[in-house]
């Protein structure tokens, strides 16, 4: 973040999770969003397996990162929570 946009001397447009922090404690204004924040963009994460078939301790490092990480990215649930 450039010192300049927190002071309020410009528009910056970033990804929802460069200014999350400044956004959900009203240091910053969401511009040009009549329904809130756009939508996240869709990502993934893809797991690369030389083996037809995952070892055990491959299995359970996948899964767990299935469970870290939701589809809605955490910087964008709190936005969400916080300007709704």
């Amino acid at each position: 973040m450039h010192p300049q946009h927190l002071a309020g001397l410009g528009i910056a447009h970033l990804p929802s999770w460069l200014p999350s922090e400044y956004l959900v404690h009203g240091e910053l204004l969401p511009l040009f969003c009549e329904n809130d924040l756009p939508s996240p963009e869709t990502a993934g994460i893809y797991a690369l397996r030389l083996e037809q078939q995952p070892n055990a301790r491959s299995r359970l490092l996948l899964e767990y990162l299935k469970s870290r990480f939701s589809l809605v990215p955490p910087w964008d649930l709190a936005l969400q929570n916080g300007l709704v």
